[in-house]
């Protein structure tokens, strides 16, 4: 049974990463990215211009806009996404959107003026240029449950503590006996 479960994880890990490797317009290898700890579908606020009247002044909004997160141990991916359908069945689209680097972001797990299914990704000011598709240098993401969400924020802050931890440690090493 428990060769059953390893084969089985191994077979699921190793279909995540194929599937990471078709996101589309991806600058780099995705395979430098580390460990795929987690992926899933979501939706990210895009702003837009309400224009319900030619002649009214537009106002800000924004929508919903289909989106897939995969979480490296260095890296946040978010893609664009959408299925299409083909003769031979439905097809996932990745395409990259946004890469926020784990010892350059930061989580806000309650969005500014959102609901309780929403959080944002942050870049820090370092991260802005280098990484993006777009200038927004934040990101806000809508689950579709209060458990997603609070799944995601977790893993993402769990990456970046250990991430922190780990530089604590190197750049403050602790003496240990050796007995």
């Amino acid at each position: 049974r428990e060769c059953s479960n390893i084969a089985s994880e191994i077979s699921h890990n190793a279909n995540d990463m194929m599937t990471a490797g078709r996101i589309d317009q991806f600058p780099g290898d995705i395979t430098k990215q580390g460990e795929l700890l987690h992926r899933g579908s979501v939706f990210c606020k895009v702003p837009c211009m309400d224009r319900r009247s030619l002649f009214s002044k537009s106002k800000p909004t924004a929508r919903l806009e289909p989106a897939h997160i995969f979480l490296f141990q260095q890296a946040v991916i978010v893609c664009y996404y959408r299925v299409r359908i083909t003769e031979i069945g439905n097809r996932d689209e990745y395409r990259y959107w946004h890469k926020f680097l784990i010892n350059k972001m930061q989580v806000r797990d309650i969005a500014r003026g959102g609901n309780e299914m929403e959080f944002e990704l942050h870049d820090t000011i370092d991260n802005v240029k280098k990484e993006s598709t777009t200038s927004n240098q934040n990101l806000t993401i809508t689950t579709n449950t209060m458990e997603e969400k609070r799944d995601w924020v977790t893993q993402i802050n769990k990456e970046i503590r250990g991430l922190e931890s780990l530089k604590g440690d190197l750049c403050n090493p602790r003496k240990t006996s050796v007995i």
